[in-house]
């Protein structure tokens, strides 16, 4: 982690918001003439800046939140100027954030690839949960194809969020389950359409008779969260995925029957 972050400094993406030494003189950025304590103020704790001498301390929030602060504050640089006197080195300008952005995050994920944490940098900056092997083709399709309603992808969108945030708790992931099933509440008529009528049942008593939904005395409530709401989480998903794809080939067809039967030439 630091001698990317170093890396990336030496590149210019951090001058726009840590500045620069020059010979002449420092070179504020964003943070101002002190950024070390910027960075303790932001984030409400010392001893975390500058990387390269503070890094073998770190917990892993501590790690977590630097990521993510350097994250909303890397820059592209998009020129540079020799500044020869004295071999004072080059100078950066005209920053790029959503280049930088893209450089850091592509840096900083393979470096915890190469880590135990299972924690990933995600496109919005923020630190989450790596999705289990063979699932993230499903997260990524689900939260970018057409949904049925128009209130489904942000609620979908916020529910995998949720889910995947670094400090999620059970009940949290619970509270994304119960949105997936709300999703999916609403397509009900469609899962009861397309699927058999005892399966689509089946689906929403996962819901109903385990402590998920509604908190009942009579209701289920003795299983591990960790698991099995992340069952439930991805089965829901795979629904939700499965229904977009039915109304995206339903629209098709019902389009095409328009254009069959439309006597205008």
């Amino acid at each position: 982690m630091a001698d990317t972050v170093e890396d990336l400094a030496q590149s210019g993406y951090l001058v726009w918001a840590f500045g620069q030494d020059c010979v002449d003189r420092f070179v504020e950025g964003e943070l101002g003439a002190d950024p070390a304590s910027r960075v303790h103020e932001v984030l409400g704790r010392s001893g975390l800046w500058p990387i390269r001498t503070c890094h073998a301390s770190y917990s892993v929030d501590d790690l977590a939140d630097m990521i993510e602060f350097l994250a909303d504050h890397v820059r592209r640089p998009t020129r540079s100027d020799l500044h020869d006197y004295a071999d004072c080195g080059r100078h950066f300008s005209g920053f790029d954030p959503e280049r930088g952005a893209q450089v850091y995050r592509v840096r900083i994920n393979a470096v915890l690839r190469r880590s135990d944490l299972r924690l990933e940098l995600a496109e919005n900056g923020r630190i989450q949960a790596i999705v289990p092997p063979g699932l993230r083709d499903l997260v990524d399709v689900s939260l970018t194809t057409a949904s049925v309603h128009t209130a489904d992808a942000e609620e979908l969108a916020h529910a995998v969020e949720l889910f995947r945030a670094r400090d999620t708790t059970a009940l949290d992931r619970r509270h994304a389950v119960i949105a997936l099933a709300g999703i999916l509440e609403r397509r009900r008529g469609l899962v009861s359409e397309r699927l058999l009528t005892k399966d689509a049942g089946s689906l929403f008593q996962i819901a109903n008779n385990y402590g998920i939904r509604h908190q009942k005395a009579d209701q289920l409530t003795q299983y591990d969260p960790d698991l099995y709401l992340e069952w439930v989480f991805f089965l829901f998903l795979s629904v939700i995925h499965l229904t977009n794809r039915i109304a995206t080939e339903q629209a098709k067809v019902d389009l095409d029957t328009r254009a069959a039967t439309d006597p205008s030439p």
